[in-house]
């Protein structure tokens, strides 16, 4: 948690000399958000800038807090943004427990605080990890994304009873703001894992075309005969068809094959 001592906390300031007011938030968010955007080139990264820009937002000169933005599928994380870099290890294990503030607030569908790590049963073997990382107390907010999955909010704190009732809701409210723009960063992570799918599989069926062309050659055998041969090949040896054929592949002193993707 060592990162958190230098948290800049410009957005708080902006914040105090407007009023605090939720007009003064969401302006102030436009302008950012908008930055945050335009200096992205990538998912990860946007996630991480907004987790930045969140960390601002809810830290003062004296008491910083650590954030952690997640779009989840089925309940685990696909791409994550953290508040500080290198990460700490608190905020890659929030979904690697059955039972924790992560899991219950996606399941229940609502927002979980935790005022004290070490007094709260609640947050079990994930408690005593992220304590023994620094943490204290916590707020988690889970934010449906309509079609585009979910997504999660993690405030940390190295302080215990740092947030309170007043606190979740900012969180929530917070996230009503940041909504669409995460909407947007997941589609764009589904459309770059569609695409990273799409390319596997044409790789993958470029080694098996070659495979066949290889045993075709050496059986003087058609296509289709080929592709039962290399069929029954995979049965007797329990092997997935493309490890089998990147096998006969490599067994002719062949490359790795190359699709026109590859630059």
């Amino acid at each position: 948690m060592q990162q958190m001592q230098g948290m800049q906390t410009e957005v708080g300031h902006a914040l105090e000399s407007h009023g605090g007011t939720p007009d003064a938030l969401d302006s102030f968010l436009l302008d950012r958000l908008e930055d945050v955007i335009l200096a992205s080139c990538a998912v990860p990264e946007f996630l991480q800038r907004l987790a930045v820009l969140t960390s601002e937002i809810f830290s003062t000169d004296t008491d910083p807090v650590l954030t952690a933005i997640a779009l989840l599928r089925d309940r685990k994380p696909v791409c994550m943004g953290f508040s500080s870099e290198p990460p700490p290890s608190v905020e890659k294990l929030e979904y690697a427990f059955r039972r924790g503030p992560a899991k219950a607030a996606v399941t229940d569908g609502a927002a979980v605080q935790i005022s004290d790590l070490q007094s709260d049963t609640a947050g079990g073997p994930y408690g005593d990890v992220a304590q023994r990382l620094g943490v204290r107390s916590l707020i988690f907010v889970p934010l449906n994304l309509d079609t585009e999955g979910r997504a999660g909010l993690t405030l940390y704190s190295a302080r215990p009873h740092r947030f309170d009732a007043g606190d979740v809701s900012r969180a929530e409210a917070y996230s009503r703001r940041i909504l669409k723009p995460l909407r947007i960063a997941a589609r764009l992570a589904s459309r770059e894992e569609q695409s990273s799918d799409l390319r596997a599989a044409l790789e993958s069926r470029t080694t098996i075309d070659l495979a066949m062309g290889i045993v075709m050659a050496q059986n003087r055998c058609s296509q289709d005969e080929a592709f039962t041969i290399l069929r029954s090949a995979c049965s007797r040896r329990n092997i997935k068809l493309r490890d089998l054929a990147a096998q006969v592949v490599a067994s002719v002193g062949e490359r790795a094959p190359r699709t026109h993707f590859d630059s």
